[in-house]
C-alpha cells in the first residue's frame, strides 16, 4: 500500500500559493493544455460591419489517450475574493460556476472543490452535492416518489439549478445541473 502513495506522489502535483480565482483557472488551464492540443476552427467577426475569419481553439485532446486530469481546490473558502466581486461568497460562486465549469467543458478535467463548514453553526450542511445531467427531470422523480425536500428545485444565482433532500440521518444532499 505504502508504494501504491509514493508512485501516487511522483504524479501528483500540489500548489499551495495561488489564491485567486481567476490564478487558479489560469494555472490548471496551461498545465492541462501542455498534456494535449486543440484542434482549430475559423470563425467570422464581424467590426464595423466588416467581417474578419479568426481562428479559434475548437477541440481539446490529450496527447495520451489514458491521460486523466484531476483538479482539486481544496478548502475553497481559503481562496481569496476575486477584483470587482462583492465578497468570499461571489468569488466561490464565480469559480464554481465559470472556470470549474470551463475547465470540465473544454479541457476535459475532473474538478473536485471540497468547501468545509462547521457543522454545528450550519442549519443545514450539505454533506454532498452530485452533478447530474437532467436536474429538473431527477426533481420531478422524487417529487413523483413522495419525496421530502430540504430545498425545492431552483436556479441559484452562481450559475446552477439545484435541490436538496435529506437522508435518514438528516444530511442534506444536494443535486445539481450547471449553466
Amino acid at each position: 500500500m505504502r508504494d501504491y502513495f509514493y508512485e501516487l506522489e511522483d504524479h501528483l502535483q500540489i500548489i499551495d500559493d495561488i489564491r485567486n480565482p481567476t490564478g487558479i483557472y489560469k494555472y490548471a488551464e496551461k498545465f492541462i493544455e501542455r498534456h494535449g492540443t486543440w484542434s482549430k476552427k475559423f470563425i467570422d467577426i464581424e467590426e464595423n460591419g466588416v467581417v474578419t475569419p479568426k481562428e479559434v481553439n475548437d477541440t481539446f485532446t490529450y496527447t495520451h489517450p489514458n491521460h486523466y486530469i484531476q483538479v482539486v481546490v481544496d478548502h475553497k473558502s481559503l481562496i481569496s475574493t476575486e477584483k470587482g466581486l462583492k465578497d468570499l461568497h461571489a468569488s466561490m460562486g464565480h469559480i464554481s460556476s465559470n472556470y470549474f465549469v470551463r475547465l470540465r467543458n473544454k479541457l476535459h478535467a475532473s474538478i473536485t472543490s471540497v468547501q468545509q463548514q462547521a457543522a454545528a453553526q450550519e442549519k443545514s450542511l450539505i454533506i454532498a452535492s452530485i452533478e447530474v445531467s437532467n436536474v429538473q427531470g431527477l426533481f420531478g422523480e422524487f417529487k413523483a416518489r413522495g419525496v421530502e425536500f430540504a430545498q425545492m428545485l431552483a436556479k441559484q444565482a452562481w450559475g446552477g439549478t439545484d435541490f436538496q433532500v435529506r437522508d435518514p440521518d438528516g444530511n442534506v444532499i444536494s443535486f445539481v445541473t450547471y449553466g
